[in-house]
């Protein structure tokens, strides 16, 4: 079990939708734990911030540059996120974008980052087959 719950719920819906990307966002709507994950046309962090504008996300992946400036457009406060995204990621995995842009976004990473990486790995291993 992880040890925080929201990280859990973000494992737990990934492990019980094994044909989706393991990749998955979730936010607080209503004291209820809302995820999505991405879909064919947008990231699951754009999907939430667009529908709810939450001001804290939880994400198994670090966020695109886009992503993250879709944050600072919405006014996402805090970003919790599991595995760095060494290609992508605009937290410290690739780019440090606060650095480059005036915001206000607390970010922190590596929340459980070896079981997300391995999830990742794993699904694009058996894409591959």
């Amino acid at each position: 079990m992880l040890y925080y719950k929201e990280f859990q719920y973000l494992y737990d819906y990934i492990k019980n939708n094994k044909y989706l990307m393991p990749i998955a966002a979730g936010c607080y709507v209503n004291n209820q734990f809302i995820i999505t994950s991405n879909d064919f046309h947008k990231h699951a962090e754009e999907i939430l911030i667009e529908e709810y504008s939450p001001k804290t996300l939880y994400i198994t992946l670090e966020p695109c540059p886009s992503c993250f400036f879709k944050c600072i457009q919405f006014n996402v406060q805090k970003i919790y996120f599991g595995s760095y995204n060494t290609e992508y990621g605009s937290c410290g995995g690739k780019f440090i974008m606060s650095k480059y842009i005036n915001n206000n976004i607390e970010y922190t990473g590596g929340f459980y980052a070896n079981i997300f990486s391995e999830m990742l790995k794993m699904y694009f291993q058996n894409k591959r087959l």
